[in-house]
């Protein structure tokens, strides 16, 4: 249920190329979240309804709170947290830590919602001649 889109604007010529969009390890993208960045980096957290404009450059270690909307050209520094109404910022003192337990709990749990459908190949009965 999270939105990770890589679009040019609008205005943009019809021949241009779209630039690359990279993203790191570890990051969380939390329901109905959004992320247009060019660049995210590691271990960071876009929380519930969350958006983030193509113009923002997330480094490692960032929070972004439920609704906070980025959209104006900025570069967040690493441990940062916008949070609130306002998107109010503050830097944490500690890094954040990977969401290792997280991410073992979906690969033991994916699986069985996960529904792998097998080929349509029909075998050739007819093989060798008759």
């Amino acid at each position: 249920m999270a939105t990770i889109a890589n679009r040019l604007p609008p205005d943009t010529p019809e021949p241009a190329t779209i630039p690359v969009q990279i993203i790191g390890s570890y990051n969380v993208f939390e329901t109905d979240c959004t992320c247009e960045a060019f660049k995210v980096g590691d271990n960071n957290i876009l929380e519930s309804k969350a958006h983030v404009s193509r113009e923002i450059e997330l480094t490692n270690g960032c929070i972004i709170g439920a609704s906070c909307s980025l959209t104006e050209p900025d570069i967040i520094p690493e441990n940062t947290i916008i949070y609130g109404n306002d998107c109010q910022r503050r830097e944490m003192h500690d890094k954040p830590y990977p969401p290792i337990s997280q991410i073992e709990f979906l690969l033991k749990i994916l699986p069985s919602y996960h529904h792998i459908r097998k080929a349509n190949v029909k075998a050739n009965k007819n093989e060798g001649g008759i």
